[in-house]
């Protein structure tokens, strides 16, 4: 209900579009539903510009009043629109095709407007059980069969005419299981698309060629062909009654025609024009022969030489090149060319360019060499001029050349709404310079420059294009996705980062911490001090996984161990062994600091904040230093009574 749906595709559901209220459904693609668009019980709904394929039923309007049903392509249907206890409701400018039932109203629908749809080849076009409207009274306006007037719907079964020039059938449309009719059916008049010969300088002997859009009643159009002033000739008809060549036997020199297919010519069906049809021409200019008064043709004269062909001087094997020409022709006429590239091959380049106008063509040489460009000009009665002057073109061989590198710098991940900054400074060209930067930001929109900002208004996958192209003209392309998230707010969070985190995504000022600056919020943040350790680890050794410096590595036995600050008071003063899952103190001495590996309360290394380094202390045993006491005192008790025994 007050519901806007556009732009959806939708296939195999039961019902596809369900419409219980004011709402639209606009630009949708349904397809193999049961129910491609159901409107039930509503009042004031829009169903337009929507392609329902291959449904049982594609729109079906159930008990629902004053909508507009419009711009729908609707065919393949069992149903196409059915329409049950509905009423006040318009339909209009709909295609409605190739369906077992193009138009139903059922349940005494009545009231209802129908007129410019277009039904055609409907097993049944339509079938009604109250009383509607098939048509508007005659209005001025295109309608869908391009017509000048509005009025009913366009009915590829209608066996009426037009003949009174307005585009609509002189006869009501009715066909059985309608209860009413379509006063103003649709016809599709008769038109003539193309003529010939217009302009100036016709010759004398050429003949006048009509096109209609319809097979054409011959004797019809013949009657109403005139050419002004009038001439003799013979009628010839082709492709089916759709094109007349009419041969003239006595066009005069330098002489306006006007030839006019007047609004009573019929196609085969009885269908008028909608109004004249008129042109003109002017046959070529004549002169007298010096004999009398005899006219004769004046003579042709063949267009100047083009210009020297215009283009680069420079290029390299199996790279398309374009030059530029023009050249005028006496007589006005239109002109075409050829180009030959000095390689063997030519260019033709056809059209009936008008005289003066510039002219381009392109060649690539696949082989190294000089070669001499030229141009001639021919006109439309085949008169050539001479060769232009040449260009010259030097090729290289391009294998010799190698191209430039695209490097794409840009973050992976971005928000909505944010300048994005894309680099492309690391690019190189490996044997020159590179010349120009163009990006495509896979949104529709470019870029150029070595280093450009762009902002996304969707979320969605990005393939960003960078082209990058040297001195030498060669170019390079790398790609990088991009993947934009949706910012509704524009706190610098996703929508969905912010609904993971439990913050409002339309609250400019409720949004996730983020204590580390890192894009990722605390609360699903493995590693929130962003210092390289995991929270869970840093809650294993005591150090403060908010904070950056708590705690240092040290390999110590070739084993990865930890100074930790448990207390938070800058020092450390904890080690702790992973291999063991064992702390042990840590003593600070001075600047450096002693460290007890085993427990047993005794420090076992020393390390040296400054220099980095683990160094084992070296502690000398005290039972060795009694033992070496105790031979000393022997040692010298053994010398004195020695010395005693000498003396007695």
């Amino acid at each position: 209900n007050n519901a806007y749906l556009e732009n959806f595709t939708i296939l195999n559901a039961s019902i596809g579009v369900y419409v219980n209220g004011s709402s639209a459904v606009k630009k949708c693609f349904i397809h193999d539903c049961t129910n491609g668009i159901l409107v039930d019980s509503s009042e004031n709904f829009d169903i337009s510009w929507n392609t329902i394929t291959n449904n049982l039923c594609g729109i079906r309007i159930d008990g629902s009043s004053n909508g507009e049903i419009h711009h729908n392509k609707v065919s393949g249907n069992i149903r196409g629109v059915l329409l049950n206890f509905s009423f006040n409701n318009t339909l209009w400018r709909n295609m409605i095709e190739m369906n077992e039932w193009g138009l139903i109203l059922g349940g005494t629908s009545s009231n209802n407007t129908i007129y410019d749809n277009y039904f055609s080849d409907n097993a049944c076009n339509a079938q009604e059980h109250g009383f509607n409207r098939w048509n508007i009274s005659k209005t001025m306006g295109k309608n869908v069969v391009g017509g000048p007037y509005l009025g009913g719907n366009f009915w590829k079964d209608y066996e009426g005419i037009d003949g009174d020039h307005d585009g609509l059938g002189d006869e009501p449309y009715h066909r059985d299981g309608m209860t009413c009719k379509d006063f103003h059916p649709l016809v599709i008049s008769p038109s003539v698309t193309y003529v010939s010969p217009k302009g100036s300088k016709v010759s004398v002997s050429s003949k006048i060629v009509v096109r209609f859009s319809k097979p054409m009643n011959e004797s019809s159009v013949e009657k109403n062909f005139v050419v002004v002033p009038s001439v003799e000739g013979t009628f010839l008809w082709k492709n089916d009654g759709r094109e007349l060549s009419f041969e003239p036997s006595n066009l005069k020199y330098n002489t306006k025609y006007s030839v006019t297919v007047t609004w009573n010519a019929m196609d085969r069906y009885g269908n008028v024009l909608l109004e004249n049809f008129s042109w003109f021409f002017v046959t070529e200019r004549g002169y007298q022969n010096g004999y009398g008064n005899a006219y004769l043709p004046t003579p042709n004269r063949p267009p100047n030489p083009p210009s020297r062909p215009s283009g680069p001087s420079k290029g390299y094997t199996n790279t398309s090149y374009t030059f530029c020409t023009f050249s005028t022709d006496p007589d006005g006429d239109a002109i075409f060319y050829i180009f030959d590239w000095g390689d063997g091959t030519i260019t033709e380049i056809k059209g009936g360019f008008p005289s003066g106008e510039k002219v381009t063509a392109s060649h690539s040489w696949s082989l190294p060499g000089i070669y001499n460009i030229k141009a001639k000009a021919i006109d439309t009665f085949g008169h050539s001029s001479a060769w232009s002057e040449t260009a010259n073109i030097t090729i290289e061989d391009i294998g010799m050349l190698k191209r430039p590198v695209a490097v794409i710098k840009v973050l992976g991940r971005a928000l909505t709404g944010k300048n994005i900054t894309f680099d492309a400074s690391s690019s190189y060209d490996p044997d020159g310079t590179i010349k120009n930067y163009t990006w495509f930001f896979g949104d529709g929109n470019k870029g150029y420059g070595k280093i450009v900002n762009h902002t996304y208004t969707l979320p969605g996958n990005y393939k960003v294009a960078l082209t990058v192209k040297d001195d030498d003209g060669l170019t390079n392309t790398s790609i990088k996705n991009i993947v934009i998230l949706l910012d509704s707010d524009g706190d610098g969070w996703s929508d969905a980062d912010e609904e993971r985190c439990g913050t409002d995504p339309f609250d400019l000022n409720d949004h996730p911490t983020d204590g580390d600056g890192d894009g990722i919020p605390n609360s699903i943040d493995l590693d929130d001090d962003n210092d390289g350790l995991g929270d869970f680890m840093e809650a294993l050794i005591g150090s403060n996984p908010n904070e950056r410096n708590s705690y240092i590595m040290l390999i110590v036995k070739g084993k990865l161990t930890y100074l930790v600050d448990v207390d938070r008071d800058g020092y450390f003063d904890t080690f702790f062994d992973p291999e063991k899952m064992k702390k042990t103190g840590v003593v600070v001495s001075g600047s450096k600091y002693l460290i007890d590996t085993n427990g047993d309360g005794k420090a076992d290394y020393l390390y040296n904040p400054l220099s980095g380094k683990v160094n084992l202390l070296k502690v000398t045993s005290h039972s060795h230093l009694w033992c070496a006491i105790l031979i000393i005192i022997a040692i010298s008790l053994f010398t004195l009574i020695l010395l005693k025994r000498k003396i007695i």
